[in-house]
């Protein structure tokens, strides 16, 4: 059982959503847009353009957020 170099590609390069603090961080979503929801629905923050490897949101308060990343969708908690 050999692994194919594009799988092992494609899980390097696979979009990662992480809270770290009171911080969202979006990994690998360079040149894609990218939306932080409030678990009632409310745009926190939007980028039509990411430019880094690693994308940060500021989030005041503790909760459920979702980040939608082109058409993919994610949840992170901040606590």
């Amino acid at each position: 059982n050999e692994i194919e170099p594009a799988a092992v590609e494609d899980v390097l390069n696979a979009v990662v959503v992480y809270a770290v603090n009171h911080t969202i961080n979006v990994k690998n979503a360079k040149d894609k847009a990218i939306t932080v929801y409030d678990n009632t629905g409310r745009v926190i923050s939007h980028t039509s353009s990411a430019d880094e490897v690693i994308q940060s949101f500021d989030v005041r308060l503790q909760g459920v957020y979702f980040v939608k990343v082109e058409d993919t969708s994610y949840t992170v908690i901040v606590k």
